[in-house]
């Protein structure tokens, strides 16, 4: 293999690993939000769950509506 195969194999890994975890965070993220919906835990323990597993940044923040 040259050089520049060798470094397109790393990439290729470096997003399959990529892809791997995007599915996992998914995963995790559909579980909390079935839990919530289903009442099985209060949106507190839904954002502290989402915390824990290191997820709860990547979600936007709720648009709060004024009355």
């Amino acid at each position: 293999m040259t050089p520049q195969n060798d470094t397109a194999e790393l990439l290729l890994q470096s997003m399959r690993s990529a892809v791997l975890n995007l599915r996992t965070w998914q995963s995790e993220i559909e579980t909390v939000g079935i839990a919530l919906r289903d009442g099985k835990i209060s949106m507190d323990d839904a954002c502290a769950w989402l915390d824990d597993l290191g997820l709860l940044h990547h979600l936007p923040e709720p648009e709060r509506k004024v009355a």
